[in-house]
């Protein structure tokens, strides 16, 4: 059996703190989610917008949200880049987006499939909606992990401090 040395305490020092982020991580997102469903009702029931654009937009809106809240919050991230931070998230959350709406018609079919096999009466509304609950913790999980680098470690790409005209802080 070995002894715990200094790197056990604070490996179980820094998971605990990573569990703790990712809680109220998850916790701003769902208040994101919220602020997404109410966008996307929103864009397609008062401004008659077309489904897709208004699930882009309004699902990249509560990103930038979820994102600056959980840098301050969550993060405790309080100075350098934040409009590149946040840009780089934004692409990034673009791209995920895509590739959710792309894996979605496979969800919606599991969702069907598990609904028929077990007799479950589902609407199209319902199965759409499990649809989405299968797509949505491997995209928190990624989210979480890449708002957390974007936030607080980003000096790999060593982006020169103060480079960018009117960068706000």
């Amino acid at each position: 059996m070995r002894a715990a040395g200094p790197d056990c305490c604070g490996g179980r020092r820094l998971q605990a703190k990573t569990i703790k982020s990712f809680f109220q991580f998850a916790t701003v997102s769902g208040c994101g989610w919220l602020l997404d469903s109410s966008l996307l009702f929103l864009f397609t029931q008062w401004l008659n917008l077309p489904v897709f654009q208004a699930n882009f937009l309004s699902s990249v809106i509560a990103a930038v949200v979820v994102f600056s809240v959980s840098r301050l919050l969550v993060f405790r991230a309080r100075s350098g880049r934040y409009l590149v931070r946040t840009g780089l998230y934004t692409l990034y959350t673009c791209m995920v987006i895509l590739l959710a709406s792309l894996a979605m018609p496979w969800a919606l079919l599991l969702a069907k499939a598990l609904a028929h096999h077990f007799a479950l009466p589902l609407g199209a509304g319902a199965e759409v909606l499990l649809a989405k609950v299968f797509i949505t913790p491997p995209q928190l999980l990624a989210n979480f992990f890449t708002a957390r680098v974007l936030a607080t470690a980003m000096t790999a790409l060593h982006l020169r401090e103060g480079s960018a005209a009117g960068d706000v802080t």
